[in-house]
């Protein structure tokens, strides 16, 4: 068995800790991108049954929804936040024993931390 020197397990440690820091911040992100998305969408269909959409508006709001089709073929995510008290469902992977947490309703799919399909 190799045996791992003490450096090694310190940075490990550390690089753990980064990615999780990493995912957190992506996850923020990628829910303050889902809220701005969701609130332009209402709005936008708000305005268009409202008859207040100009044609240079609508051609900016096609091209909007294009791009972000675009971008969600190319991996982005985009998540709603969680509502107040509602809490994230904790699952264990039963290869590395990560917790891993998802939203009420989702599934995972595998794990994020040793690849485990679910």
């Amino acid at each position: 068995m190799v045996k791992t020197s003490e450096s090694q397990m310190r940075i490990t440690e550390q690089l753990n800790l980064d990615l999780g820091e990493v995912k957190l911040q992506l996850l923020l992100i990628s829910q303050a991108l889902g809220a701005m998305h969701g609130f332009l969408q209402k709005f936008g269909a708000r305005l268009e049954r409202s008859g207040a959409l100009g044609p240079e508006e609508g051609k900016l709001l096609a091209n909007y929804k294009k791009s972000i089709e675009e971008l969600q073929k190319k991996g982005l995510v985009l998540e709603l936040p969680l509502e107040p008290g509602q809490k994230p469902v904790e699952t264990v992977c039963p290869t590395c024993q990560a917790k891993l947490k998802a939203r009420p309703g989702q599934r995972i799919a595998r794990c994020d931390w040793c690849g485990h399909e679910f």
